[in-house]
């Protein structure tokens, strides 16, 4: 018996498959300030707020969950 589909046949498959993955990822993505709208979201951090790269996540955070009630507890480890 010889092969189903092609190579070609399977690359174009994975690749329409990959795009659909994307437009269905994006199209989720899309509504997200009305799921998060009034919701109460709590982030607990391990790392201390003087490292950049904390203050940064949680300014992403803030930024992109608008509308949530946002805590942070911070456990100060260094």
């Amino acid at each position: 018996m010889g092969r189903i589909f092609s190579k070609a046949s399977r690359t174009c498959y994975s690749l329409f498959i990959s795009i659909g993955i994307l437009l269905y990822a994006g199209l989720a993505l899309a509504d997200h300030q009305e799921i998060v709208q009034g919701n109460k979201v709590m982030v607990v951090a391990s790392y201390h707020t003087e490292y950049k790269w904390v203050e940064d996540i949680a300014d992403s955070l803030k930024k992109n969950l608008q509308g949530a009630h946002l805590t942070f507890c911070y456990m100060d480890t260094k």
